[in-house]
């Protein structure tokens, strides 16, 4: 208790001194305002609902029935029933027998996991759904689901039994060497916790077993009104959702006699620091993570102002240390890979803890750890620096700015989440404008000495936990127990540690600029997008909007990319040409450019792949100049800093040494072995140590060179511009800073590689793995030139069968939890259609369910779609149009796809038309044209489930 006594004592008197010196206009102890331009109520039964009016998407609703109840309510004959029950309300409900939920709302175009979901934890259960608000009838029946998941599921015994595989199968997904790992840290961290059950094998004997009785008593228990809400947020009239509310819920009637909700308050107190050692056969990686776990349970019965003060406080601490370790693991010998720190979460929702992770080589554990603590006592002794606040404080100023710029075009999304933590009194939806004001005026008034208050209650010795996770290995010594104890205790007692120093940065971007060009053509394109020519021969695209204010994305690329090298520097330079880049640009190294952009909004990234260079970014309206002076930069000031290039070097040999031991990466590999096959630009990094040899003889001067080529001729390139932006401004700062980069009259053009792998009926199979899991990829190809229309028609096979296909294998048999297939084109090396087919399942099942997956693939080939199928994937695809054409994304990809592939801009107002004229036999056929007989199929098993069948014909 005595680190959250002294932290509030601090925290009362800064406030109060701060009383005596400003005019304080915020009372801390006070509730934050709710918005309320949102509909609260509750019924009479305990029942809660929340409504927000709001059309961004036009057209769309969303709700959820979320329930207070999670895996914490089970007793011991329920384990692992909260979840199963969460899949239940999917199988059968009143009004919706078995599987006709799902297949009503896939009729209506949503689509199964984005607009129709689910999930379970420890303290909540929430059903999602997203239905059309244009039509009430369908909102209607939108109710009447959620009022069957409420209280009106099925729950019969065979689709119980039906549904139990399908759950295993879930989790039978995440098993590997990251669940293994994951599952011995918290049950050594938290050891003695009743959250603990969820992590037992029991919990999936009990899913295989159990009495169904326990099921419907879990049901009837828990799903009581007094513990639901409803969230409804979306294009739809308030009064409306309420009536429906009150109609469909007020019926509900909470038990006779309540079971209390289990309330576990506590997490496991250790005065001295616990360690443990955890090795894997399947680990790629080492691992630190260090643990701060508060003792003191954050209950709120209310959501006060100062709690969003303590959540600024706890921003700036972790940001400024992160800062500085991002800075060491930059540096030109750095003692770990990565590190990062942050407040996260327990077992325990009232219980949070502090964490900084690090990943280190083999040989540097110890030197990673003595460099986090070392890091973590220099803010104990001397705190953090006035510059370090000031930068952050501007950061989270220009945040708050753009939040009042964009505060009226929120997403449906956002305040469905705030409202959801509303209920759950984890936060609110605010008043928007005192988020604001609130905002401008405590991050100003903050002091140092209150960060550093906060980094000191939650940096303590006791109920610290390390825990090193690292590969097994024969040949791997890794550090004991006792000596990760003693580096711990010698960084504490080191009094070598010195005050941290900002270094001074000089903040003008560009230290000389080229005379300025100019703009010699403008032309204007349908869509109000305008074209122009610039005197260097750079061409700019750009569309003004205001979907989001002040908010302004931008790309550019030019043709060439690595195709233009020959084959042996392909396998070369090719490979390494990416790294150039993060070296910094201007004379500022990567870590150094953030602190000089401080206070603005804005990214630009650069890279250069294999058919194209180019670059990337956004910026917030007034930050404009400053994008253009980074293009600038990224064409004319790369640094040339070997020393940084051989660091990152360094750091990815050790994060790469063994990449062998992955059972997915061996299994890829395999499959590029026959997939490219006699191909002269490609390498298996996995073999004869390739990757290390590379990393090792490729002179860093040529992969800078390669680098820098790619971008000599500005002249070559295409820039792309859209958002909410002043025209004049734009072609002003157009002409300083593109028209004036350096060119040649040169242009250039993709090489498409004449190498071509024709692959067909090829079985691959790989035994790696020691989980009883099993994947299978069923791959497809065909040479075909690209036609619009047939590239909509093979797009809508592919989502209708992966519908098929899901209710055969997964529904229907059991035999899997995912499944994925897709369909598309692929327009280099050469054009062609591609599709594959991907799942996990038992090893045990992978050829029945190979065979249940080609029959159904077959049958649906033969068929066809129906008309009905076709018609709610239109419906869905015009929904997501009209959601689409009001987002930047979706019109700068738009200008950039049209003009690299050398299209007309039209195709946006006769979309529904062209829809139109894909008819089900239309779909029929032109998935027979394309799709005929796998080319391979690979299949990953257990090492001890090794079958005989590599490398045989598949069957037509």
């Amino acid at each position: 208790m005595k680190y959250l006594f002294a932290f509030l004592l601090f925290f009362i008197s800064t406030v109060a001194l701060s009383q005596e010196n400003t005019t304080i206009t915020y009372d801390l102890e006070s509730e934050i305002p709710k918005d309320t331009t949102a509909t609260r109520g509750e019924l009479s039964n305990g029942l809660k609902y929340y409504i927000k009016e709001n059309d961004r998407p036009k057209d769309v609703v969303n709700m959820r029935l979320v329930v207070k109840v999670g895996h914490l309510q089970e007793d011991d004959k329920q384990q692992g029933l909260a979840h199963l029950l969460e899949h239940m309300g999917f199988n059968g409900t009143k009004n919706f027998k078995k599987d006709k939920l799902v297949k009503y709302l896939e009729s209506i175009g949503m689509t199964f996991g984005a607009d129709l979901n689910a999930h379970t934890n420890s303290y909540e259960t929430v059903y999602k759904l997203k239905v059309p608000s244009s039509n009430l009838k369908k909102v209607d029946k939108a109710f009447q689901i959620l009022e069957d998941w409420a209280h009106n599921m099925s729950l019969k015994d065979d689709a119980i039994d039906d549904e139990k595989p399908v759950v295993l199968e879930e989790f039978r997904a995440r098993l590997g060497s990251g669940n293994r790992v994951g599952t011995q840290v918290v049950k050594f961290m938290y050891e003695g916790m009743p959250q603990l059950r969820y992590f037992s094998d029991e919990k999936l004997e009990n899913i295989q077993n159990f009495e169904s009785r326990h099921l419907h008593r879990f049901y009837k228990d828990w799903y009581r009104p007094n513990l639901m809400g409803i969230i409804v947020a979306g294009d739809i009239d308030p009064s409306y959702v309420e009536k429906k509310i009150k109609k469909h819920f007020s019926k509900l009637v909470n038990p006779e006699h309540e079971k209390p909700l289990f309330s576990y308050d506590s997490v496991p107190y250790h005065k001295e620091t616990r360690v443990k050692i955890i090795t894997d056969p399947e680990k790629t990686t080492t691992s630190l993570s260090l643990d701060f776990i508060n003792i003191n349970p954050i209950k709120r019965d209310k959501i006060l102002m100062k709690h969003q003060k303590e959540s600024f406080l706890i921003g700036m601490m972790t940001a400024m240390l992160n800062k500085r370790l991002v800075e060491l693991s930059n540096s030109s010998k750095p003692p770990f890979i990565a590190a990062g720190a942050g407040v996260r979460g327990t077992l325990s929702k009232y219980h949070g803890k502090f964490s900084i992770n690090a990943s280190s080589s083999e040989e540097g554990v110890l030197e990673a750890l003595n460099a986090i603590v070392v890091e973590l006592e220099r803010v104990k002794r001397f705190g953090f620096t006035k510059n370090e606040l000031d930068e952050i404080k501007k950061n989270m100023l220009a945040s708050n700015e753009t939040f009042l710029e964009n505060k009226d075009d929120w997403y449906s999304s956002s305040y469905l989440s705030l409202l959801e933590q509303e209920f759950k009194n984890d936060w609110v939806l605010y008043l928007k404008e005192w988020r604001y004001n609130f905002t401008k005026t405590v991050l100003t008034q903050i002091t140092i000495d209150e960060v550093n208050a906060m980094f000191n209650f939650y940096y303590h010795e006791d109920n610290r936990v390390l825990i090193l996770t690292a590969p097994e290995k024969k040949d791997l010594i890794l550090p004991t127990e006792e000596n990760l104890l003693s580096t711990i205790k010698q960084a504490e007692l080191n009094t070598d540690i010195e005050k941290y120093v900002t270094k001074e940065l000089d903040n003008q971007l560009i230290k000389e600029l080229r005379p300025k060009g100019s703009i010699v053509s403008e032309e204007n394109h349908l869509y109000e997008i305008k074209e122009l020519v610039l005197s260097n021969g750079a061409k700019v695209y750009y569309k003004k909007t205001d979907f989001d204010k002040e908010s302004i994305r931008f790309k550019a690329f030019s043709y060439g990319g690595n195709s233009l090298l020959s084959d042996q520097d392909y396998i070369a330079v090719g490979q390494l040409v990416p790294l150039a880049s993060v070296t910094g640009i201007g004379g500022y190294k990567s870590h150094e450019l953030p602190k000089v952009l401080a206070g603005k909004k804005v990214n630009v990234s650069s890279y250069v792949s294999i058919y194209d260079e180019g670059l990337n970014g956004s910026v917030r309206g007034k930050d404009l100049e400053t994008l253009f002076k980074l293009i600038y930069l990224n064409f004319t000031s790369i640094n040339k800093d070997e020393e940084t290039y051989l660091s990152i070097v360094d750091k990815i040999k050790a994060s790469t040494k063994n990449r062998k031991l992955s059972p997915s990466n061996l299994f890829y590999t395999e499959i590029n072995k026959v997939t490219q096959k006699g191909n002269p630009r490609y390498i298996n990094m996995n073999e004869n140590d390739n990757l290390e040899r590379l990393l090792d003889s490729v002179p860093y001067v040529d992969i800078y060179e390669s680098y820098t080529e790619r971008f000599k001729n500005a002249g070559d390139f295409k820039f792309f511009f859209i958002g909410d932006f002043d025209e004049d401004i734009l072609k002003n700062y157009t002409e300083v800073y593109l028209a004036s980069l350096p060119s040649t009259d040169e242009k250039e053009e993709y090489k498409k590689s004449t190498y071509k792998n024709v692959i067909s009926g090829k079985r691959i199979e790989v035994h790696k793995g020691l989980e009883e899991k099993a994947t299978l990829l069923i791959s497809f190809e065909k040479e075909a030139e690209y036609l619009k229309k047939e590239h909509e028609a093979l797009r809508m096979f592919g989502q209708i069968f992966r519908t098929r296909l899901r209710n055969k294998i997964r529904e229907e048999k059991g035999g899997v939890y995912t499944v994925n297939a897709s369909l598309k084109h692929v327009g280099r090396p050469f054009s062609k259609y591609t599709a594959s087919i991907n799942f996990n399942c038992l090893p045990e099942n992978i050829n029945v369910l190979e065979e249940e997956s080609l029959k159904v693939l077959r049958e649906f080939i033969k068929e066809g779609p129906t008309k009905k199928e076709v018609a709610a994937v239109k419906e869905s695809w015009i929904l997501n149009r009209k959601k689409a054409l009001e987002t930047n994304g979706f019109w700068l990809n738009h200008m950039y796809n049209k003009v690299y592939w050398k299209h007309s801009f039209k195709g946006i107002n006769d979309y529904e038309d062209k829809l139109s004229e894909i008819s089900h036999k239309y779909i029929k056929k032109t998935a027979k044209k394309y799709i005929d007989k796998p080319s391979f199929i690979a299949k990953l098993l257990p090492e001890l489930k090794a079958e005989t069948n590599a490398n045989k014909e598949i069957e037509k």
